[in-house]
C-alpha cells in the first residue's frame, strides 16, 4: 500500500494511491525422455488490488496459460527394451498431442453503501480453446477441437443488523 502526496502551486491536492499487485510468470520447456513426449508451458497470474477509498475496492484476477505437449502412446515391454525412448509409430506420423489455451479474468468492486450495508458485483469471463490430435493406430485416431467463451457476473447487497445480542446477517 502506498500513499502519494502531490501538492501543486497554490492548490493543494491530495491524492491516496492504495494499491498492490502481484505478477508471476512461469516457463516450462522440456525434451521428454521419450520421442513425441515434448512439453511446453507458459503461465501467467495477476492479482490487483486498489483501493481508491475508504469505503470501496476493486480487485482484478487474471490467469493465462498457453501450453501443450506430445503424447508418444504406449509401447509394449518387448518395444521398451529394444529402445525405451521410442514413441507408437502412428503417434509420431499423427503429431498426436495436446495444446491448450485459456485466459480466465474477473474484476471485483465492492462498496461499503452504509456503516451496516455493502454491495460487492464481480464480472467475469472464461476463453479457451484446445487442439488435440490423437492416435496411436489407423483404428484409434482423430482430432478434436474445443473452443469455449463464457462470460457471466453477480452481485451481492450484504446487511448486518443488531438487536440487543440478537445479531442477523441478510444477503441478497
Amino acid at each position: 500500500l502506498r500513499r502519494l502526496r502531490v501538492s501543486p502551486a497554490q492548490r493543494k491536492v491530495s491524492v491516496h494511491l492504495h494499491f498492490s499487485l502481484s505478477l508471476a510468470y512461469a516457463r516450462t520447456r522440456y525434451d521428454g525422455y521419450r520421442s513425441q513426449e515434448d512439453v511446453s508451458k507458459d503461465v501467467l497470474n495477476l492479482s490487483m488490488y486498489w483501493y481508491p477509498s475508504e469505503r470501496r475496492s476493486i480487485a482484478v484476477h487474471a490467469y493465462h496459460f498457453d501450453g501443450g505437449w506430445g503424447l508418444p502412446g504406449s509401447i509394449s515391454e518387448e518395444d521398451a527394451r529394444e529402445n525405451p525412448r521410442q514413441a507408437v509409430a502412428f503417434s509420431e506420423q499423427a503429431a498426436a498431442s495436446w495444446y491448450r489455451k485459456r485466459t480466465r479474468i474477473g474484476i471485483t468492486h465492492t462498496l461499503q453503501i452504509a456503516g451496516n450495508l455493502a454491495n460487492k458485483t464481480t464480472l467475469y469471463g472464461n476463453f479457451t480453446e484446445k487442439l488435440n490430435p490423437f492416435g496411436t493406430s489407423a483404428f484409434f485416431n482423430g482430432y478434436k477441437v474445443e473452443d469455449a467463451q463464457g462470460v457471466g457476473g453477480r452481485s451481492v447487497f450484504d446487511l448486518k443488523l443488531s438487536y440487543g445480542r440478537i445479531r442477523q446477517h441478510l444477503q441478497a
